[in-house]
């Protein structure tokens, strides 16, 4: 925090730092003890101190070389792309955990990185809106088989979102007499 921004050989030290930085990263984060430890250490520009300018071009370097990679560890634990990720919160991963057939097209991150979002978003890991896991649970016969504790989960994330009226209302949720689901 109190090096100089001169002499020029300063900045090209912290130059060098991000991609020893990023290597660092990737040894740390394949090693399965540490695998979700290495997440918290990505520097943002919320951790720039005032005048720390110096230190800038080092937490944009690492940001751009991470967006790069196949760097995010998902719940399935394989790595993916930042933009090929999601963040699902605790009701949202609750609902999704039963895998309905529309969660095939989305990567969620490791639960131990919800953690860590302050670090992740600004990489381009995107958080699951309302809108997409209703999409992904809207399968009227995947939705046959859940049973009252999902769907309690269910109500209680619309009940804790503002959900417009013709977002429930496209939503197959009424289980009717011959067991199948319908809007």
């Amino acid at each position: 925090e109190r090096i100089f921004d001169t002499p020029e050989w300063n900045k090209q030290l912290v130059g060098f730092a991000g991609a020893s930085f990023v290597e660092a990263f990737d040894k740390l984060r394949t090693n399965a003890k540490h695998r979700t430890l290495a997440y918290r250490f990505i520097p943002t520009k919320a951790d720039l101190l005032p005048g720390a300018s110096l230190f800038a071009p080092l937490v944009q370097t690492v940001q751009a070389a991470l967006k790069e990679k196949e760097c995010i560890l998902t719940e399935t634990g394989d790595f993916v792309a930042p933009a090929d990720a999601c963040f699902a919160g605790p009701l949202s991963r609750r609902l999704l955990s039963e895998s309905p057939p529309g969660l095939a097209d989305f990567r969620l991150v490791h639960p131990d990185l919800e953690n860590h979002r302050k670090q992740l978003e600004p990489l381009g890991v995107q958080a699951l809106t309302i809108h997409q896991v209703l999409d992904i649970c809207s399968d009227a016969d995947w939705l046959h088989g859940r049973d009252a504790e999902w769907w309690e989960t269910l109500f209680e994330l619309l009940s804790r979102n503002e959900v417009s009226e013709e977002t429930v209302a496209s939503f197959p949720l009424l289980r009717c007499q011959d067991g199948v689901c319908r809007r």
